[in-house]
């Protein structure tokens, strides 16, 4: 329930102006922080050890990290600072987040944030930049403790990198999905990913159970195209 409403904070916290002018049913604003900054994107959440809740939140300027102890008790404690962009994608991983940014001429990389030592301190561990650099989307199984992310809309390549991170200061490329066409974001579950072809206007289905040979299974067409 706790992760829900972090979650249902963070939307709200992002699409704040937008929702100002419509009706909410069945959802109430639960909590909201104002950074000063007016751009956000992609956000997570984050379970301690000792099951204390955190939000992270894809700022304009970087990563920032808040603790949520109820209505009126939302703080700061973290922020990692990178390549300002309207666009930073998040995923935790064990006890890291994972970030990645599509800003352009960008040599963001992926960072690898700790997250174990909050509220003390969150810190920038890693940046890999070995296969690619610029990401516009950063996905992992969310219903597995399996140590993958998936990175699409890169710069080197049009396809899906993968990445074991079950060493998080030395992520490792372990496969990539690459169908000579641009994939923009993808989802996973169990060993299919389903991968969208933004500009094709199709949906590629695959088989990632050998991770180092993804293959294409079938194609589910969506005559509008920009498929997400």
């Amino acid at each position: 329930m706790a992760k829900k409403i972090i979650i249902a904070i963070l939307s709200l916290a992002i699409h704040l102006n937008f929702c100002l002018g419509q009706n909410s049913l069945n959802v109430s604003l639960y909590a909201q922080y104002d950074r000063g900054e007016q751009r956000y994107s992609g956000s997570w959440v984050y379970t301690a050890n000792d099951g204390t809740e955190y939000a992270l939140l894809g700022a304009f300027g970087g990563t920032a990290i808040y603790q949520i102890n109820g209505p009126d008790q939302v703080e700061e404690v973290g922020y990692i600072p990178g390549p300002e962009t309207n666009w930073r994608e998040i995923t935790v991983v064990g006890d890291h987040a994972y970030v990645v940014t599509d800003v352009s001429g960008s040599d963001h990389s992926m960072y690898v944030i700790r997250l174990d030592q909050l509220p003390q301190q969150a810190s920038l561990v890693a940046e890999y930049d070995e296969t690619f650099t610029m990401g516009h989307i950063i996905q992992k199984d969310i219903f597995s403790t399996d140590p993958y992310v998936y990175i699409a809309g890169t710069t080197e390549t049009e396809g899906v990198h993968i990445i074991d991170v079950s060493n998080p200061s030395e992520p490792v490329e372990v496969g990539l999905y690459d169908p000579g066409y641009y994939i923009h974001d993808c989802h996973v579950s169990d060993d299919i990913m389903f991968a969208s072809a933004f500009y094709n206007g199709f949906l590629d289905i695959v088989d990632i159970s050998d991770k180092s040979d993804p293959q294409l299974i079938s194609q589910i067409d969506v005559p509008d195209g920009k498929v997400h």
